[in-house]
């Protein structure tokens, strides 16, 4: 564990002025074995403070991580939650969930400390990052890492006045996974790297002309459908969707059925002629073995169906079962794995870039 005994100076003077710092606290500041305990203690005082104080003070600057110098450069950032002042050029950062994470990874600046989630695409660059909780964060292993910036969505907006207290915290705007580039774009500006995020977009966009090159005519005589499978029902994914976004940077139509409306739409096995498309990319997911295990039994149902073998893209050959993973990923990374498959399925050939 970090040492954390600046951190516990500047609480102690804290509860001394409060008055509330007795002989048990100076028990466990001095004994190793009790720092764990100190943190949760630590987190619980924070949280009281933040209270007292309120929510509306412009997110003031008042670090508890010690990694924080005082005299170190900022710059003020605008964000969902209001202006928060920033370090120039953080180094220790830690984020709250895949969009900003994907984010940090794609301009190769991994984070200190990451929510873990199981999308395999990521694991090999997490290798070196720090876990602080599965889906939600921890707040005591994020104490524990000293960031110097804590990034993350407004999905954790009730976590954000204490997160504040430990380091300078951004949250950003989240509405639908369609807005990954935004996001992308706004960490950049956050983190003072803007220059290598536009670097990224652009090979982004160059594999994306060069993929319209090679598809010519047939660009616009296909229409690409979407489709998620689970146990029971269908799901289709829509425009503005994650997926559905790189489909239209692409050039690609969709279905009449998959545009516009509500990013995903539920549709029973009766429903299965709003799926079908000259071509269809079809997927499942799960969370655990069970959970995956059940989805692939939905698949050999769903193929063995006579409904599903009317479809004409069944009938003529072009559906391609694809990773969840990525097609409902969260940023630049898994938005190139689905370029991958673009070239793979479409043009039958690896992007020669």
């Amino acid at each position: 564990m970090p040492t954390l005994f600046p951190v516990f100076k500047q609480l102690r003077k804290l509860l001394t002025a409060a008055g509330i710092f007795g002989h048990r606290c100076r028990q466990m500041l001095n004994a190793k074995r009790y720092q764990r305990q100190f943190i949760g203690f630590a987190l619980v005082v924070i949280g009281f403070v933040a209270a007292c104080n309120g929510t509306s003070s412009n997110n003031s600057v008042r670090y508890t991580s010690a990694n924080v110098q005082t005299d170190q450069l900022t710059r003020t950032v605008e964000h969902a939650m209001g202006t928060t002042q920033v370090p120039e050029t953080p180094q220790r950062m830690i984020t709250l969930g895949t969009f900003t994470t994907e984010a940090l990874l794609a301009i190769d600046t991994p984070p200190i400390g990451a929510v873990a989630r199981p999308e395999a695409y990521l694991k090999e660059q997490l290798q070196g990052t720090e876990s602080i909780g599965y889906r939600r964060p921890d707040l005591e292993k994020v104490l524990a890492l000293q960031p110097d910036l804590i990034l993350g969505s407004t999905s954790l907006e009730e976590i954000y006045t204490q997160a504040s207290q430990i380091a300078p915290t951004v949250l950003f705007e989240f509405d639908t996974s369609g807005d990954w580039k935004e996001i992308f774009a706004s960490v950049g500006q956050a983190i003072n790297r803007s220059e290598r995020v536009e670097a990224v977009m652009d090979e982004y966009r160059d594999r994306l002309a060069t993929f319209k090159e090679r598809m010519g005519d047939r660009l616009n005589q296909l229409e690409v459908s979407m489709v998620r499978v689970y146990p029971g029902y269908f799901e289709l994914y829509q425009e503005d969707i994650f997926a559905g976004t790189i489909l239209l940077d692409a050039g690609l139509s969709r279905p009449p059925s998959q545009r516009g409306g509500q990013p995903v739409q539920r549709i029973s096995k009766e429903q299965l002629h709003l799926a079908d498309g000259d071509v269809i990319f079809l997927w499942t997911d799960g969370d655990n073995f069970e959970s995956k295990q059940d989805a692939q039994t939905a698949i050999k149902q769903l193929q063995a169906d006579p409904l599903w073998s009317q479809l004409e893209a069944v009938k003529q050959g072009n559906v391609y079962q694809v990773s969840g993973e990525h097609w409902i990923g969260s940023g630049p990374v898994a938005a190139n794995l689905v370029v991958d498959d673009l070239f793979r399925y479409l043009l039958e050939e690896e992007d020669p870039s």
